[in-house]
């Protein structure tokens, strides 16, 4: 697009671009951030000029763009639209993303979304969290040295064929409390940020490195391998709709 991004959505791009490639970041650290790989970028929206959440142009630009990266195995999607899943209706985001994956041998890492203080459904799940093919991520935050689910973090089930969502837990913070530091935009600040945006990246990056390390490993290799080690893990005493299948 040759409109303008909005200054708020690329800062929060380069916040999780700031995930994926340093991991947590301490506010006083004072060390030479090494990344362990390259990160491609991709702009999907809004602009200054289109600040709704335009659903068709989204599928139209990964449906194009994904093919064009067969050297990349893991995208992070830390956006999607406001909406929580529903039982009956699968969302052409979420069948895009079920397809893409199969057919290219990618995987889709997925923030839950932040709704888990509404009421009702819309704590759910969003969309496109209910896809069966792919990953996603919910958050926890530090305090004390126990790692607790962070409030806002949406919760399961998923849909049928994927009724154990979320998948995953990872560090997404809880401000004030427990800030994920990132790496700004301007000069050499840090940001301050929680959500499940944040978790999720870091779920992406740790899979990402094992395929780097392993690659004679498929996706669904590595994949089969996380579920199989979450699925050892899980107790009857475990609300897996709030705290998902494991960290």
């Amino acid at each position: 697009s040759d409109i303008p991004a909005s200054s708020n959505f690329i800062e929060h791009g380069s916040s999780v671009a700031s995930v994926l490639l340093f991991g947590d970041l301490e506010e006083k650290e004072d060390v030479t951030l090494v990344p362990a790989f390259r990160v491609q970028s991709i702009r999907a929206l809004p602009s200054k000029e289109d600040m709704e959440f335009n659903l068709l142009t989204l599928d139209k630009m990964i449906s194009e763009i994904i093919p064009k990266y067969s050297n990349i195995k893991v995208w992070n999607l830390s956006i999607g639209p406001v909406g929580p899943i529903q039982d009956e209706v699968v969302s052409s985001l979420t069948r895009l993303l079920d397809k893409i994956a199969y057919e290219n041998d990618v995987i889709f890492i997925i923030a839950a979304g932040n709704t888990g203080e509404q009421v009702g459904m819309a704590n759910r799940i969003q969309i496109p969290g209910d896809s069966v093919n792919n990953l996603t991520v919910s958050a926890y935050y530090k305090q004390r040295n126990k790692k607790i689910t962070s409030p806002y973090s949406s919760k399961g089930l998923g849909r049928e064929g994927a009724k154990l969502k979320p998948d995953l837990i990872d560090h997404g913070g809880l401000l004030p409390v427990d800030p994920i530091y990132t790496i700004s935009s301007f000069e050499y600040l840090l940001n301050k940020v929680h959500g499940t945006s944040f978790s999720a990246p870091h779920a992406a990056r740790k899979l990402a490195l094992i395929l780097n390390e392993y690659q004679d490993f498929s996706v669904w290799e590595a994949r089969a391998l996380l579920e199989h080690s979450l699925a050892l893990k899980i107790s009857s005493a475990k609300d897996i709709p709030y705290e998902s299948k494991g960290e």
